[in-house]
C-alpha cells in the first residue's frame, strides 16, 4: 500500500485507477446489500470472496487518501474534509435518529439505522460543507457542487456502515474487535470511510472542484 502511494505513476495513474475501480465496487455492494443472504455461508468460495471484498474495500480506499493529499497545496485540507464529512454524517444520523428516527432503513442488516437518521447526517453534512468551503479555497458560487459532493459522499458512507454490519451478521459476531469497547470495534471507525472517500475523490474530480 506505501508502494502504491510512492508510485503512482505519471501523473497518479495507479491511484487514480484504484480508486475508480473502489467506485465500482461500491455500486455493486448497494446489490449485495440488495441481496443479503448472498454469500453467507461458510465455504471455500464465500471466504475467497470475502477476502475480495476486503481488499477492495480498503486498497481503493487508500489510493484515493493519496490522490487526494498529493493532489495540490489544498490536498491535506481536501482530505481532512473528505473524513470530517463521515464523522458529520455519522454524528448527525446517531443524534437524529435516536431523537426522530421511525422508520428502519435496513432492519435485516442494521436495525438501529433508520431514514430519519439517514436524513439528519446527510443535512449535518451539507451543513459542514458551507462552513467549510472558504478553507478549501473555493468561492461560494462553486457550494452547489460542494454541496452535491458531500451529500453523495455521506450517503456512500452509510452503504459502508451496511455492508460491515452484513459481515458481522455472516460472521456471526456482535462486533469486529474489542480494541475499542462500546464502538463495536475498529472496522466500526472505518466502514464508512473505505466507501467514502473513492467516491469523494472521484467525485470531486468530475465536479471540477
Amino acid at each position: 500500500m506505501a508502494a502504491l502511494v510512492w508510485g503512482g505513476g505519471p501523473g497518479l495513474f495507479t491511484l487514480k485507477l484504484l480508486s475508480l475501480i473502489g467506485v465500482l465496487w461500491w455500486a455493486l455492494v448497494l446489490l449485495w446489500l440488495a441481496r443479503p443472504g448472498f454469500g453467507a455461508g461458510d465455504s471455500e468460495g464465500t471466504r475467497g470472496l470475502k477476502l475480495l471484498a476486503g481488499s477492495l474495500c480498503v486498497v481503493p480506499a487508500w489510493c484515493a487518501l493519496g490522490w487526494l493529499h498529493s493532489e495540490d497545496a489544498f490536498g491535506p485540507r481536501w482530505t481532512l474534509f473528505a473524513l470530517a464529512v463521515c464523522w458529520a454524517a455519522d454524528s448527525g444520523a446517531y443524534f437524529v435518529g435516536s431523537k426522530f428516527g421511525r422508520r428502519k432503513l435496513a432492519p435485516s442488516i442494521s436495525p438501529g439505522k433508520t431514514w430519519e437518521g439517514v436524513a439528519g447526517g446527510l443535512a449535518t453534512s451539507v451543513l459542514l460543507a458551507a462552513l467549510a468551503l472558504p478553507l478549501l479555497g473555493l468561492d461560494w458560487s462553486a457550494l452547489p457542487a460542494l454541496a452535491l459532493l458531500t451529500v453523495i459522499t455521506a450517503a456512500i458512507s452509510v452503504v459502508g456502515d451496511l455492508f460491515e454490519s452484513l459481515m458481522k451478521r455472516h460472521s456471526g459476531v456482535k462486533d469486529s474487535g474489542d480494541l475499542f469497547p462500546g464502538h463495536g470495534g475498529l472496522m466500526d471507525r472505518l466502514d464508512s470511510l473505505v466507501a467514502a472517500l473513492p467516491v469523494f475523490v472521484v467525485g470531486k474530480a468530475w465536479l471540477g472542484l
